[in-house]
């Protein structure tokens, strides 16, 4: 699929338009990864928080991925797949969900986006991207040592004052 995108991308970028096809594949491969956290929050809560709940509350439980902006709404998540006392219960699987939050660290605010844009659903807004290439010339020595240059940039001549 995201060589199907890949592929679309730059179509895309050719035409200088966003096509339906890219904005469906996008959402697709975002759902997709959505998914894909959703379900392995869903195995470890099957094997970690589950068994210590009663049938009605396992039933009841909402199970997702965490994705919170602040603590509160961390907890809150939490609370609605009965995972209150996750960090009493497995302290490891509580720790590392807390420190993959959006509001954890700057490294975490794709999944702030991620969460947002899946939301969207089909109205992903693209806008159509203008690529720019620069051509360089790269020189290499055997064993190591190398230079590279833009070719517009540099002139060569014979070096005289």
């Amino acid at each position: 699929m995201l060589k199907e995108l890949e592929e679309e991308y730059k179509n895309c970028l050719q035409t200088q338009k966003v096509t339906e096809r890219a904005k469906n594949i996008t959402h697709e491969v975002l759902e997709k990864l959505r998914s894909a956290l959703d379900q392995t929050m869903m195995k470890a809560w099957g094997k970690y928080v589950s068994p210590n709940l009663t049938d009605q509350q396992s039933k009841r439980a909402r199970v997702y991925f965490p994705i919170a902006v602040d603590l509160k709404s961390f907890r809150s998540i939490l609370e609605r797949g009965f995972m209150t006392d996750l960090d009493k219960i497995h302290g490891k699987l509580y720790d590392l969900l807390l420190n993959r939050q959006p509001f954890s660290s700057e490294e975490n605010q794709w999944l702030d986006f991620l969460t947002k844009i899946a939301a969207e659903g089909k109205h992903v807004r693209l806008t159509p991207q203008k690529r720019i290439e620069t051509p360089r010339i790269k020189v290499s020595k055997p064993g190591g040592g190398s230079v590279a240059w833009n070719p517009p940039s540099v002139r060569f001549g014979s070096g005289g004052r």
